[in-house]
């Protein structure tokens, strides 16, 4: 309604009141002229791309001349590293309106043809931080929005935005070893990188990087949103070992922040979110001591009979309620809960889905035996066995401690689902002992509310990546993450209503996130108010974002926006000072509401 007032108020007032109220659009007078964007190409280098979608190609005439074969498209179109090396792909094309689909993948809707609809206009293939700086400075002086895009993983359409100037980061590969302050080991990395490669490079160091958990997923967004991965309940989050970072800031200056000079950006970028307060163009960051070695090893538990069915909600209770001691003995991993069909996914020698809730945890553990690791969970499972009786129709199974590969962690399965173009609105909390350590009945219960969905087929991921690594971490270490990270064990993310593919994307996105407004987050506020939820991978659509993904430090975060991005150039949806915004998807106008 807001932005439906707002847009009338256009119509009645003319261009000067729109460039006041809304960010520069082609249709707008003001929108630079062909020969201003090849002025800009000149000064940063001619590193300036037009944007032409990868899915062109599969329309007649090829429209805005893609040079993606449409075969190579089509074939690679729910592939992360495909969408990693296209300049203007992301994975969850639904937040970029569907634009520009393939036909015959999901979200193309018969007849439709190709444009650059909800995606950037215009996009610089960074390689340079000072040209990154100028190409940002320019396009803020002319009220045009900044996007910033690493690899396009990214699940609530951070990294896109229509009629932007978007700053693809690919390119900005540049690494080298250091000692920092003359006693820490720390490696520069460009904001480029992909953590399986830097896992690569760092490990032949004889070195440790706490990163994400798959090898696709991209430095920038992932460590300013805070960062868990496999090192994590180790090493602390990815922004707890941020020593430096190099931001290129919306009036076109490139900064160095550290603890000594623009601390409060360093703050921000330690876990305050990403897109938001500049382009980091590259990172400094903390190295640990390489494993010994890491064994890794499979637990499930699923019914074998339909008898077992309240049962395996009593174990799947006891199992979660252990997990944090199970940390605190040196493992972690993550695990899949579901009830329904959904479980096939990770129990694929089952002919039929399982009754009941079912679980299977990928577990790791460094620097041990694998004597040892099997000793841990073995009494584990007898702990757990006591609870639901040893009832001989619940199959629990432990597949041995396994020594993993030299290249660990690039070889460590990913903790969420792999394919691009994933069609449910996902939502999340952050646990700790003591929303851990309710009564059993009351765990349960709010187990299966978590687990419901309306295809009768839900899916939790359990992530085990808080622990004594985040706890611990160093006072003058710490800066934006949310606070309650520091009490957290586990990373629970539930993927709730499947996206409506009838109906349009913002039709689709709404309803999802209001169905996950009353089924899921209803469930988190009861079951643990005084925690959060992991931003990166938490329901964009969540009223009580602010509390949820940045806690106490919003306040201040908003001070930091203010001082950075004066022209509010950075918008991303639940960023800081997002709620002064709205943005339509559809007409891709991008205007201030107060």
């Amino acid at each position: 309604m807001l932005l439906s007032t707002c847009l009338t108020i256009l119509s009645l007032t003319g261009c000067s009141l729109a460039s006041a109220l809304c960010k520069t659009i082609p249709s707008d007078a003001n929108w630079p002229s062909h020969q201003d964007w090849q002025t800009l190409n000149a000064s940063i280098g001619g590193v300036l791309i037009k944007t032409a979608p990868a899915g062109s190609a599969c329309y007649p005439g090829n429209p805005f001349n893609s040079q993606v074969l449409c075969n190579v498209t089509q074939s690679q179109w729910t592939s992360y590293n495909f969408h990693a090396e296209q300049p203007e792909s992301v994975d969850y094309p639904l937040f970029a309106n569907n634009t520009c689909i393939p036909p015959g993948q999901t979200g193309y809707v018969n007849g439709s043809a190709c444009t650059i609809g909800a995606l950037p206009a215009y996009i610089v293939n960074a390689t340079d931080g000072h040209a990154v700086a100028t190409a940002i400075g320019w396009a803020a002086d002319r009220n045009i929005r900044v996007v910033i895009k690493g690899t396009g993983h990214e699940y609530n359409g951070r990294s896109t935005g229509a009629h932007s100037l978007s700053i693809w980061t690919h390119h900005l590969k540049n690494i080298s070893f250091i000692s920092w302050h003359g006693s820490e080991s720390a490696v520069v990395l460009g904001s480029g990188w992909r953590y399986g490669d830097a896992y690569d490079a760092v490990y032949a160091h004889g070195r440790a990087l706490s990163g994400g958990g798959d090898r696709s997923v991209g430095l920038g967004g992932h460590i300013q949103g805070g960062g868990h991965g496999p090192f994590s309940s180790h090493y602390g989050l990815a922004a707890d070992n941020i020593f430096q970072v190099t931001v290129a800031t919306t009036e076109g200056k490139l900064i160095v922040a550290n603890e000594t000079q623009h601390e409060d950006l360093l703050f921000a970028v330690r876990g305050g979110g990403g897109g938001q307060y500049g382009v980091v163009t590259e990172y400094v960051l903390k190295l640990h001591p390489r494993p010994i070695n890491a064994f890794t090893g499979q637990l499930s538990m699923y019914a074998n009979s339909s008898a077992a069915e309240n049962n395996t909600w009593r174990a799947l209770a006891a199992i979660v309620s252990e997990l944090p001691s199970l940390m605190d003995d040196g493992i972690t991993g993550s695990a899949f809960v579901a009830d329904g069909p959904a479980a096939l996914a990770f129990l694929p020698s089952l002919q039929s889905p399982p009754t009941g809730a079912a679980f299977t945890a990928q577990f790791i553990a460094f620097n041990t035996s694998g004597h040892n690791m099997d000793a841990q969970l073995r009494s584990f499972i007898s702990r757990i066995s006591q609870v639901y009786g040893n009832d001989s129709a619940i199959t629990f199974s432990w597949s041995g401690a396994t020594l993993s590969n030299a290249t660990f962690p690039s070889s460590v399965p990913s903790g969420v689902p792999s394919i691009a173009g994933g069609g449910n609105v996902m939502s999340s909390r952050l646990l700790g002992r003591k929303e851990l350590s309710i009564p059993p009945k009351a765990l349960q219960e709010n187990l299966r509310n978590i687990l419901y969905s309306p295809t009768n087929s839900g899916l939790v991921i359990i992530g085990l990546q808080g622990g004594k690594g985040v706890m611990n971490v160093a006072e003058h270490m710490r800066g934006a993450v949310n606070p309650v990270w520091r009490s957290t064990y586990l990373h629970v993310m539930a993927y709730t209503v499947p996206l409506d593919t009838t109906i349009s994307p913002k039709m689709a996105l709404a309803k999802a996130g209001e169905w996950a407004e009353l089924n899921v987050e209803k469930v988190w506020r009861e079951w643990a108010p005084f925690t959060g939820a992991y931003m990166n991978e938490g329901n964009p659509f969540n009223s009580n974002w602010k509390h949820d993904f940045y806690g106490v430090h919003y306040n201040r975060l908003m001070d930091v926006k203010r001082k950075y991005d004066p022209s509010d150039s950075l918008f991303v949806l639940t960023g800081v000072g997002s709620d002064r915004w709205d943005y339509d998807l559809d007409s891709g106008r991008l205007c201030r509401l107060w």
